[in-house]
């Protein structure tokens, strides 16, 4: 339950210090979690891995959506071209 709590808290807490803060921090702030959440060295490393990747992709995709996917629709053409 506490890699539950560690993995929410990582995800919001990245949130907030990514719109302030460099991308990096986010390491500290999943160490930090891990640190004061008490698990075990590879249940931490799960944690803020799956923290800050489940956040990336929810960010990429609002981006992919509020600018109706633009880029991914270039990206594809390009990509089809090229085989």
């Amino acid at each position: 339950m506490k890699f539950v709590y560690q993995l929410i808290a990582t995800i919001l807490i990245s949130f907030l210090f990514q719109n302030f803060l460099p991308w990096w921090t986010m390491a500290i702030v999943s160490f930090a979690l891990g640190y004061f959440f008490g698990n075990k060295g590879f249940v931490s490393f799960c944690a803020g891995f799956l923290g800050v990747g489940l956040l990336w992709l929810g960010s990429s995709m609002v981006i992919d959506i509020s600018t109706h996917s633009i880029l991914t629709e270039k990206v594809n053409r390009l990509l089809r071209e090229t085989n």
